[in-house]
């Protein structure tokens, strides 16, 4: 084998001999010094870009003859002070299209899209997915050994479709409903469901559908309630059609030949009934009921209570006669009682006044609760 001696047939001559190497040439004979090594004064030079290296002066032909004025290629190595260099220990030892391989010798860097193990193998510094490539490919839906169904060629940095390949970091709850894939088009990140496509399992209750979203990040969001509007509930949802009345929601009834909910027929009278053809009328009081034929549970302003009914701040609609103001005798605390009944609401603004002013002679050691809410909304 070429490079051994097992044998130690081939006894080692110096170097300025030209002679035998103390090594086998691989064809049953001792190997001689090869060409270029300097067997005399010698002068090597590496040009300014670090791919190529000359040594000039005496050396061996690699026939066993030491000659003048010779002028050798150092091919794969750098000089080493005076002569070429006869083996590396690092990448410096070679020219700069070459790497420092294992066995300690300069090899030519590996073109794109070959089998590497380490960046310095390859011409372009980039050992990516097992080959080298064009560029780092760095991103999470990219590879540059993609197959060629995603349209990649070994060595070529291209996006890829479905699961990140290799070491790269898988996508968020891959596989799941709102799991994220690779789309062959972004390559910097995987691609996620958005808020379009609903995930889980739908729910209802008190007319109200319940679905849940995807949130574009890969996780199944909180469920988001909406109104059946003229359906009741389904088991897992509004219902969209019906064969009874029960099939449909609050106030409407099913017309059994279209399958659809229609109105009952109740309607808001314009201040606080309901009233229906086929059922008694319905007092909303203290409430009024508004335009979708429906009562109110709860106020914003007086508008929407009966007469005589004031709001308060916490939305309840109270008698304008329980809210009356008056100073109290021994001047250290007010009070709200109750006025007399069927006091009108001109009268209860009149008294307001009068007791406003008696407090003002006061020394203001009594003042009105603040914040009390039969005194929140008279206006």
């Amino acid at each position: 084998m070429a490079g051994t001696d097992p044998d130690n047939e081939c006894a080692s001559e110096p170097q300025a001999s030209c002679g035998r190497s103390g090594q086998c040439d691989g064809t049953g004979a001792c190997q001689l010094y090869a060409k270029g090594a300097a067997c005399g004064a010698t002068l090597c030079t590496d040009n300014a870009f670090g791919n190529h290296s000359v040594q000039t002066g005496i050396a061996c032909d690699g026939w066993g003859k030491c000659v003048g004025n010779s002028s050798d290629d150092c091919g794969q190595y750098r000089c080493n002070a005076t002569a070429c260099s006869a083996g590396c220990e690092t990448d410096a030892d070679c020219i700069v299209s070459a790497t420092c391989s294992s066995a300690r010798t300069c090899v030519s860097k590996l073109n794109n899209g070959a089998s590497c193990g380490d960046g310095k193998e390859c011409a372009t510094g980039f050992c990516v997915d097992s080959v080298c490539c064009e560029t780092a490919c760095q991103g999470q839906c990219e590879a540059c050994n993609a197959a060629s169904a995603d349209g990649g060629i070994a060595g070529r940095c291209r996006s890829v479709i479905g699961q990140p390949r290799g070491s790269r970091a898988a996508c968020t709850n891959a596989g799941g409903e709102c799991g994220g894939s690779c789309d062959g088009i972004a390559t910097a990140q995987c691609e996620y469901p958005n808020e379009v496509k609903s995930c889980g399992a739908a729910t209802c209750a008190m007319e109200t559908e319940y679905k849940s979203y995807c949130d574009g990040r890969g996780a199944c969001g909180a469920p988001v309630g909406s109104a059946c509007v003229k359906f009741s509930c389904g088991p897992t949802g509004c219902r969209t059609s019906c064969n009874t009345d029960s099939d449909c929601g609050t106030q409407f009834k099913c017309d059994v030949a279209k399958r659809d909910c229609v109105p009952s027929g109740v309607l808001c009278d314009g201040d606080h009934t309901l009233v229906s053809k086929e059922a008694p009328p319905t007092d909303c009081t203290p409430y009024k009921c508004n335009a979708t034929n429906v009562c109110l549970g709860s106020c914003t302003s007086r508008a929407d209570c009966v007469a005589g009914m004031a709001c308060t701040s916490d939305g309840k609609c109270v008698s304008l006669t329980a809210v009356v103001v008056v100073a109290n005798k021994s001047g250290s605390m007010c009070s709200v009682t109750s006025g007399p009944a069927g006091m009108s609401y001109k009268a209860l603004l009149a008294g307001l006044g009068i007791a406003m002013a008696l407090l003002r002679r006061r020394s203001r050691r009594c003042a009105p609760r603040v914040g009390s809410p039969q005194l929140a909304r008279l206006a």
